[in-house]
């Protein structure tokens, strides 16, 4: 998610500085238990929600057992409590895979990588009767290596089945018709901007048939 962000100048010698506001980690934290959402209030069950450090010993706990299970090894685990990354459709996840790459010159090399979002998790726990956080953490992370193995395969049918069931809910919110206008104007706008970008290549292609052409 975009940070706000302010320029400060030096007083003596004029220096510009761009700064995040507020800086990270600026402002004390408080546990999200603490924040005023009335309506999950109004919801919320006799077990409260585990804590940041419970949360992550129930995840690392589920993903030895998974790991051990799907037989995978080397792929960092990271438990994140900011705010969550969303799907194509704009539903803020549990979990994602981020597949590992050769590092080069200005970065290291990248292990694959499995993300749990806190938040999502608890969100959902405040909202959904009947969630249940052990089951759920387990779930997303097989789902996760599912992914790993997947790539590490070649073709992902799983990303292929959820990109397909984010366009079936699109269309439901907007109608076929709808959807199929707006594949055409991101079509359109596509094809624009690869003429923008590669004119001058063609411009060069078209000069030497020309040329290959007269002396001919």
């Amino acid at each position: 998610m975009p940070r706000l962000g302010a320029v400060h100048r030096c007083g003596e010698c004029g220096a510009r500085n761009d700064l995040d506001v507020p800086l990270s980690r600026e402002l004390p934290r408080a546990p999200l238990d603490d924040v005023a959402i009335p309506a999950a209030r109004a919801r919320r069950r006799e077990r409260a929600f585990p804590d940041l450090d419970a949360f992550e010993s129930k995840v690392r706990a589920a993903a030895e057992r998974v790991y051990s299970q799907r037989g995978v090894r080397n792929v960092d685990l990271f438990i994140d409590d900011d705010v969550p990354l969303c799907d194509d459709g704009g539903e803020p996840l549990l979990g994602c895979y981020t597949p590992g790459g050769p590092g080069g010159d200005s970065e290291p090399t990248r292990a694959p990588e499995v993300r749990i979002f806190y938040r999502t998790f608890r969100d959902c726990f405040l909202h959904e009767p009947g969630f249940d956080v052990d089951a759920e953490i387990e779930e997303t992370l097989d789902h996760e290596i599912t992914h790993h193995l997947h790539f590490l395969s070649g073709p992902d049918p799983l990303d292929d089945e959820e990109q397909a069931e984010i366009e079936r809910e699109r269309a439901g919110l907007v109608g076929r018709r709808e959807g199929t206008r707006r594949a055409a104007r991101g079509l359109l706008a596509d094809l624009a901007g690869f003429a923008r970008a590669t004119w001058p290549v063609w411009l060069v292609v078209a000069g030497g048939t020309a040329l290959a052409w007269c002396a001919g």
